[in-house]
């Protein structure tokens, strides 16, 4: 089996743990080794993304793709383009139109604007100092800034799609009976082998 249908295949055999424990369900993502499983530019912008625990999965597969980073049940998407999408940027925008059919929202931001923290771009830009400031102060430049540091962006998707209380209690309301199924660690396990079973039936066993 080839890394790609092994990705594949890990999101499919974790679908249910994932909605389950949504938002908090980044550890059901693939596991991040070192820069053989993502770039050093998407290892900086995974970095923040694990900092607040956000549900933007690395390389989550839609359809025939894979999305640098996406939120499976809001479908948001994060692409973080290198050198090479300029170099064939009509097939990116193919790509994109295609995932963005199937309700997908895109946020993409540049390699080179990953290299900054947020209190280092914050200082170049202003002269001051990011914990210093007033809460409307680096809402605005967070707000106005999303596009040119990594930081910002990742700070914003938080702010607008994140509450976690909220939705961590709506989980719960709607989980409520078939999470004391879940607790269950051996119905577990047999959920995740049931689908590895529909996985290969589908697609062959590979080896």
């Amino acid at each position: 089996m080839n890394k790609l249908d092994e990705i594949r295949m890990h999101y499919y055999v974790k679908q249910d743990e994932i909605l389950e424990s949504y938002p908090r369900c980044l550890g059901h993502g693939i596991t991040i080794k070192n820069i053989h499983d993502l770039s050093p530019i998407e290892i900086r912008v995974y970095d923040m993304i694990k900092a607040y625990n956000l549900p933007l999965l690395p390389q989550y597969p839609v359809k025939n793709f894979f999305l640098d980073f996406g939120d499976p049940v809001k479908k948001i998407a994060i692409e973080v383009d290198s050198k090479t999408y300029h170099l064939d940027k009509l097939k990116d925008e193919v790509r994109q139109k295609e995932i963005e059919r199937e309700g997908w929202t895109f946020y993409r931001i540049e390699g080179k604007y990953t290299y900054l923290e947020i209190h280092e771009y914050f200082e170049i830009k202003t002269g001051g100092k990011f914990e210093e400031a007033q809460e409307d102060e680096k809402n605005e430049f967070i707000h106005n800034n999303m596009y040119k540091n990594s930081d910002c962006l990742i700070l914003y998707l938080k702010d607008q799609y994140y509450n976690f209380n909220y939705q961590e209690n709506s989980a719960k309301e709607e989980l409520s009976s078939y999470s004391e199924l879940v607790e269950d660690s051996e119905y577990r396990l047999q959920r995740r082998i049931k689908r590895r079973i529909e996985w290969e039936k589908m697609y062959g066993k590979k080896e």
